[in-house]
């Protein structure tokens, strides 16, 4: 049977969750927000009523004058950008238009955070605007500071998804060669001859990484010549079980690594040259073999 069943086969895939996916300098990040927000910049504003001759609001209300700031401006920049991505990305408008979107969005975002931090302060004594500038300044840092870890997270995340999908569809292929050789007593040429046979779907032949799935034809030629991008051997029933059948090339994952089939049935993630050490090595058992078969391009 092929499956990608194993535990440590998730864990070379997931990392160790969360922890892998988010940087020790994003916790760090985040770690400071809330000080930033809760602590110095109350503190800061504090100070400005003192410099002034004026005494200062109460502590509580000095906190609740930065949450509301951090409110505004991060409710702001997340549902802007959200709207702005699912809008653009429905009329399918370019790279260009969507990051000046996003500019235009992180401006309102911090407009509207200054006005709801000077708005907040009005029921404080007269104050000059350096008192909602300058504490201001440090929510709205804590903010970028905060959309900064989001976005990388975001970045990592798919990643991980990318990884998952192009492991599923390396087990699918493992599944689908099973049935042919079940049926026609030996392995295909070409794992594209798995498609013709309504054994594996086209686009499972495709990296979820890479744009080939928008090369599929519709409807589906025979014999089908669409894109392939993961590359197989034809091993032997006595080859040993931890030489590569079917892989992908590192570069769908910018040289991170490749998932691969093993003889085995089994599936793996392997970093980064690894890949490449691991086809040299199965093509170096093939060679000299009669009937040894090159990678399908």
């Amino acid at each position: 049977m092929y499956s990608c069943g194993a535990a440590g086969y998730h864990a070379a895939m997931m990392g160790n969750g969360l922890w892998d996916i988010v940087r020790p300098w994003q916790w760090v990040v985040l770690g400071c927000v809330p000080v930033v927000v809760f602590i110095l910049a109350p503190w800061l504003l504090g100070l400005l009523y003192r410099a002034d001759g004026d005494p200062p609001p109460g502590r509580g209300r000095r906190i609740w004058v930065m949450f509301i700031g951090l409110l505004a401006t991060g409710g702001t920049l997340a549902v802007g950008s959200l709207l702005a991505l699912l809008v653009l990305a429905e009329a399918r408008a370019s790279d260009a238009v969507l990051v000046g979107a996003l500019v235009v969005v992180g401006v309102g975002g911090l407009l509207l955070g200054y006005w709801a931090t000077r708005r907040a302060l009005r029921a404080a004594p007269a104050a000059p605007r350096r008192r909602a500038v300058i504490p201001f300044v440090m929510v709205a840092a804590s903010v970028l500071g905060i959309a900064a870890v989001w976005l990388t997270f975001l970045g990592r995340a798919r990643i991980v998804v990318t990884r998952s999908i192009d492991a599923a569809n390396v087990n699918g292929i493992g599944k689908a060669l099973q049935l042919y050789h079940a049926e026609h007593g030996a392995f295909p040429d070409d794992l594209r001859r798995m498609v013709d046979e309504g054994m594996l779907g086209a686009v499972m032949l495709t990296c979820h990484w890479g744009q080939a799935y928008k090369r599929i034809p519709d409807p589906l030629t025979k014999p089908y010549d669409g894109p392939c991008e993961f590359r197989y051997f034809r091993l032997p029933d006595d080859a040993p079980e931890d030489l590569l059948r079917v892989w992908q090339s590192p570069a769908y994952h910018d040289g991170e690594g490749a998932c691969v089939l093993l003889k085995s049935g089994h599936v793996q993630w392997v970093a980064g040259s690894g890949v490449l050490e691991r086809v040299d090595r199965t093509w170096r058992w093939l060679a000299g073999r009669a009937g040894a078969t090159r990678p399908a391009e």
